[in-house]
């Protein structure tokens, strides 16, 4: 007499975040565990969890336990071969993003699959789904407590303001001694400095208004370190600062003491002072195809070794009015600040900065400076103007440079008119 035997397996998958409720712009962590409680072993079975359009950026890890195996780590969605004998077991630990603009409900649904030849006993546990309600984007947040993370604080006010104009400006809720303070003793009050221990990555639209950059600082207080700032803008994203001082910054291996920016960035009204980042902008620094505007503020004891105060990297598009770059020091060049594309410079002044090699300005693209005062910086060879690009200067004063050279021209042009 001959049987054939066939293979029979119970494979069961369970699939949690552990929440019922996810934020919008927030992270949530969900947990995947296919098992097998036999009697036969299950070879070729298949895991596969196709991520909705509301849950992003997905990356997974993957252990196995009683004998199972699985790929150790991937990114997206999951469709995976993987072992499972009687007994045994795969966990995947999966965590992605929620988009700021998503509503309603994130749905996501698990399923194991047995291979070939192999029958599953119980199918009707080889699927998983958990729920969780949206919690929408917050329309203009309002910082209510001086905490690096968690409800109420700058980083969740970022990763949860609406996107649209009119509805992503963060402001701050007064602190003691305030008209609005005291009109409000009950409320959560910020106090200066607001302390950040690992830089805020801005991935989204925000107008972030300060209510005066003499009453509210943010500061870094993280150790030294290659992302040490308080500030990430990401490519593509708008963002606006106003009415803050910015401080405490210190990248080593890096670039960006207080501001590392690769999008359209538009500063008023703030003091970035008390920065460093060893390799670039100790205050500010502008990445390739990014859009700058600065006005109304001052950039000051910021150091690096180009761009003390602010420094800038290939073509870039910066607009300057109204705004004093003092007491930067750069260990190369451009100890105010760097220009690499185009540079408007209004109604400034460029006072009291050092470098070897343009202790007040270094040009290597175009820059067109109006009415502006570049005085008293201070240079190995150079103290004024490092220009081996084009400037054009109008109604402005370059003087009192220390060794006495003001602006010769190293190469490039420059043109003067009044």
């Amino acid at each position: 007499d001959t049987d054939t035997l066939s293979p029979q397996a119970n494979l069961a998958i369970t699939k949690t975040d552990g929440i019922s409720t996810a934020d919008a712009g927030g992270t949530t962590t969900y947990t995947i565990v296919a098992t097998n409680t036999g009697p036969s072993n299950a070879p070729g079975t298949t895991v596969a969890d196709t991520f909705p359009a509301n849950f992003t950026g997905a990356t997974w890890t993957c252990v196995g336990a009683g004998g199972g195996t699985c790929t150790a780590s991937g990114s997206g969605s999951i469709n995976a071969t993987v072992n499972l004998p009687a007994g045994g077991s795969v966990t995947y630990t999966v965590t992605g993003s929620v988009p700021i603009a998503a509503t309603g409900t994130l749905v996501n649904t698990a399923t194991v699959a047995a291979g070939g030849g192999i029958t599953d006993t119980t199918p009707g546990n080889n699927s998983a789904t958990d729920t969780d309600t949206i919690n929408a984007c917050i329309v203009n947040p309002v910082v209510v407590n001086n905490s690096n993370a968690g409800t109420g604080s700058l980083r969740w006010a970022v990763a949860r303001a609406c996107q649209t104009a009119g509805q992503n400006t963060i402001t701050f809720q007064p602190g003691p001694g305030t008209t609005e303070g005291e009109e409000k003793p009950n409320a959560p009050d910020i106090t200066s400095p607001l302390s950040v221990s690992s830089q805020i990555v801005l991935t989204g639209n925000v107008n972030i208004q300060g209510p005066g950059a003499n009453l509210l600082t943010i500061q870094n207080v993280a150790a030294a370190g290659g992302s040490s700032r308080i500030f990430t803008v990401n490519p593509g994203v708008v963002v606006s600062i106003s009415g803050v001082t910015l401080s405490g910054g210190n990248v080593v291996g890096g670039f960006g003491g207080a501001i590392l920016s690769a999008g359209n960035l538009s500063l008023s009204a703030v003091d970035i002072r008390n920065n460093s980042a060893n390799l670039g902008g100790g205050g500010v620094r502008i990445e390739p195809g990014s859009v700058v505007n600065i006005v109304d503020s001052t950039i000051r004891n910021n150091s690096s070794d180009l761009g003390g105060g602010l420094d800038s990297n290939g073509t870039v598009s910066m607009t300057i009015s109204n705004s004093t770059f003092s007491g930067n020091t750069a260990t190369f060049a451009s100890g105010g600040l760097s220009n690499t594309g185009t540079l408007d410079l209004n109604n400034s002044t460029i006072s009291g900065n050092s470098a070897p090699f343009g202790g007040g300005i270094g040009n290597f693209g175009t820059a067109n400076i109006n009415s502006s005062t570049i005085s008293n910086n201070t240079g190995s060879t150079i103290g004024g103007l490092y220009n081996v690009g084009t400037t054009n200067l109008k109604n402005t004063i370059i003087a009192n440079s220390s060794p006495g050279v003001d602006c010769p021209r190293v190469s490039g042009s420059i043109n003067a008119s009044y």
